[in-house]
């Protein structure tokens, strides 16, 4: 895995033959190749049947079908991707490694050794963590249609749920909640503005917690951003005729996780997700045997 400036990571990919970092993006849901890229490539785009929104709400119309898509030895031949506007991704990164792709294998996030292990889920049930002999195993759903992986966590004691989403790089709790379950509001003790942060950015604060726990592994003093639910409801935006109180990838997943996991957290952790178990097995980053 390389690490971005902002945490979250990329691996090394193979489209067509030639090689592209990808950020690795659990809360996405289908992955994408950078539009610039698709013109080197002289790729043919083809209109997406239905409607598909990105987070923001914007709409993406185009695919595009790839010879050859590799990780490692892994190989898919015609993979069709969705085509990104180069200017929503990070500097050299060229498309982004989604559920679609990642959950055919059971993956294993080890930030102890920067590495992302892909295998077979083909093994014995439980039979997965090789790396320790004490690990905590939790069970997780998918939440909407997009396929995100939910499960709980306690923070400070009391148990959220989250989804795990190593395309964001920082961890967010919606103001709501942050303010029903915490007494925690903008202006409270230990909560800070971030500098330079705009009167109508969605995420303007951000408090450091005591404890974040997933069945006994335990991150101290996490950083938590306080994200404005109700602004994300106000600002997303919608092309489709109906203009349906919920986005067909990713409204009910906004709405449903008032906790996101980000890379700030996820990275002292090493976490093995076992997509066909429906299970994560958990410890401290860098822990063994």
């Amino acid at each position: 895995m390389r690490e971005l400036q902002d945490g979250r990571i990329t691996v090394p990919v193979k489209v067509n033959g030639a090689e592209y970092q990808f950020l690795v993006d659990t809360g996405g849901v289908y992955s994408s190749l950078s539009s610039d890229i698709v013109k080197q490539l002289d790729l043919k785009k083809h209109e997406i049947a239905g409607q598909l929104y990105g987070i923001r709400g914007n709409r993406k119309k185009y695919g595009v079908s790839l010879d050859s898509f590799m990780i490692g030895p892994n190989e898919a031949k015609r993979f069709k991707v969705v085509v990104e506007d180069a200017d929503g991704l990070p500097p050299g990164v060229s498309g982004i490694l989604a559920p679609d792709m990642l959950s055919v294998f059971d993956a294993d996030f080890d930030f102890g050794k920067k590495k992302l292990n892909l295998f077979s889920q083909r093994h014995c049930p439980g039979k997965v963590v090789y790396w320790t002999n004490a690990y905590v195993e939790v069970p997780f759903d998918y939440i909407g249609r997009g396929g995100h992986i939910n499960f709980s966590m306690a923070l400070d004691g009391k148990v959220l749920p989250i989804t795990f989403d190593t395309g964001s790089a920082i961890t967010l709790i919606s103001e709501s909640r942050a303010r029903s379950q915490f007494g925690v509001a903008t202006d409270s003790p230990g909560v800070e503005r971030m500098p330079d942060a705009k009167d109508d950015w969605v995420v303007k604060f951000s408090k450091r917690f005591d404890t974040l726990t997933l069945d006994g592994v335990t991150v101290k003093n996490p950083m938590i951003y306080l994200f404005d639910d109700a602004a994300i409801a106000r600002g997303f935006k919608r092309e489709n005729s109906y203009k349906s109180d919920t986005d067909p990838i990713y409204g009910d997943s906004i709405s449903a996780s008032p906790l996101i996991l980000g890379m700030n957290v996820i990275q002292k952790l090493h976490l093995y997700v076992a997509f066909g178990e429906k299970k994560i097995y958990a410890t401290a980053a860098g822990d063994t045997k």
